[in-house]
């Protein structure tokens, strides 16, 4: 595969960054109204969090069209990965449709969240609380997305030619949306701490900090479809 370039840096960088600002300003200037939109979890926060996926699965979608793909069963599996999980990450955060369908699930179902939606790995069975899954999917996302870009950077292909497994690391790209994964812990901290900054105190971490882990999802997706996309160009 030929090299290729990666997403203008205003889309990952600034983009982030001022989204970042902005919801930092809303709690800051309105906190009544971002606890009611953040941790009251309102009909618009769930389906906006859970279009994220959404998005990132479409993407999938649109590499697996491209006929390049099929040289490599591999990068077709990984794109098969990559509209199915999205997907699964969209119906627990919809409730697998609970809400609008009216359907219910048996008692013994080891998934079954308190808010109604439905775990896609049983929680109870690995002794895990919702908190504890996000922490670790949140510290596995941090891990390999500033791990993989480093080592990538460090080590840069000697044949000039894009690789299988280096086309499918994640880059530089998604280390702006996982900095704010990070810093969205901020706000716990500072409780821990007893530093007194209502400000901050106040500001949704684990909410927060799971969008921004879905915005590393769809900014590896977009990543991976504009990278491919120049190597289907030829």
């Amino acid at each position: 595969m030929k090299q290729v370039v990666d997403l203008h840096w205003a889309f990952w960088l600034v983009l982030p960054v001022v989204f970042f600002g902005m919801l930092w300003g809303f709690a800051a200037l309105d906190p009544e109204g971002y606890r009611a939109f953040f941790e009251g979890k309102s009909a618009t926060f769930e389906l906006l969090v859970a279009l994220i996926p959404i998005i990132s699965a479409g993407l999938a979608f649109g590499m697996l069209r491209f006929p390049v793909v099929y040289t490599d069963k591999r990068l077709v599996a990984w794109l098969l990965l990559l509209l199915i999980i999205p997907l699964l990450l969209a119906a627990e955060d919809l409730g697998w449709g609970r809400d609008i369908l009216d359907i219910g699930f048996p008692d013994w179902w080891p998934g079954a969240a308190d808010e109604g939606t439905i775990i896609v790995v049983p929680q109870t069975a690995a002794g895990l609380d919702k908190e504890a899954v996000r922490a670790l999917l949140q510290a596995a996302a941090v891990g390999i997305g500033f791990l993989f870009p480093i080592l990538s950077w460090i080590l840069p292909p000697s044949t000039g030619q894009v690789t299988f497994f280096r086309l499918i690391w994640p880059t530089f790209v998604c280390i702006p949306v996982l900095l704010c994964s990070v810093l969205s812990r901020l706000p716990r901290e500072v409780a821990e701490a007893k530093l007194n900054i209502p400000e901050i105190e106040q500001i949704s971490h684990s909410e927060v900090g799971e969008m921004f882990i879905y915005f590393f999802l769809l900014y590896y997706c977009a990543s991976l479809f504009w990278r491919l996309k120049q190597i289907q160009q030829g």
